[in-house]
C-alpha cells in the first residue's frame, strides 16, 4: 500500500537503526544505574533524594520501554501489519508522555550520572519527535 511504501523509506534508513539502538542501550543503562542503587561517587543524597531519583527513572523507563514499542510499530506498518494512522496515533500518545518526562524536577545533590542519563534521554526523545513528524506528515497525505 502507500502508507507502507512511505514509511519503508525511513524504517530502513540508518537514522531509524541508530534511535532503535540508543533507546536500547538507554534501557540498559537506567537498568545499571538502578541496581548500582543509584550510587554516583562525588553525591551524597539523601534516601528523599534517592526515592525521587528512582521515581523519576523510572519515568524515563517508561518512555524508553514506550519508545521501543513505537519503534517496533513502524516495522508493523512497514510489513503491512498495521496503519500509518495508527501509527500516528499511537506516535501523538509518545509525545504526550516526553511532555511529562520533560518537566521532572531533577535535585543538583543526586550527582552527575542522572543528569548525563537525563540529559541523553531527552535528546534521544527529541530524535524520536522529529521522527514522530515525519510519520505524521505521512499519514496526511
Amino acid at each position: 500500500t502507500k502508507e507502507g511504501i512511505l514509511t519503508a523509506e525511513w524504517v530502513k534508513a540508518q537514522e531509524f537503526e541508530n534511535i532503535f539502538e540508543k533507546t536500547l542501550e538507554m534501557l540498559a543503562v537506567s537498568r545499571d544505574y538502578i541496581k548500582s542503587g543509584n550510587k554516583d561517587k562525588e553525591a551524597s543524597p539523601s534516601p528523599f533524594d534517592k526515592f525521587t531519583t528512582t521515581k523519576n527513572l523510572s519515568q524515563l523507563t517508561i518512555g524508553l520501554t514506550e519508545t521501543t514499542s513505537w519503534l517496533l510499530l513502524n516495522k508493523a506498518v512497514h510489513a503491512n501489519e498495521t496503519t500509518i494512522k495508527e501509527l500516528s496515533t499511537e506516535g501523538n500518545r509518545l509525545i504526550e508522555l516526553f511532555d511529562k518526562i520533560e518537566n521532572i524536577h531533577i535535585n543538583e545533590d543526586v550527582g552527575n550520572q542522572f543528569h548525563v542519563i537525563m540529559e541523553n534521554c531527552l535528546a534521544l526523545f527529541s530524535d524520536v519527535r522529529k521522527l514522530h513528524e515525519k510519520v505524521a506528515t505521512q499519514s496526511v497525505s
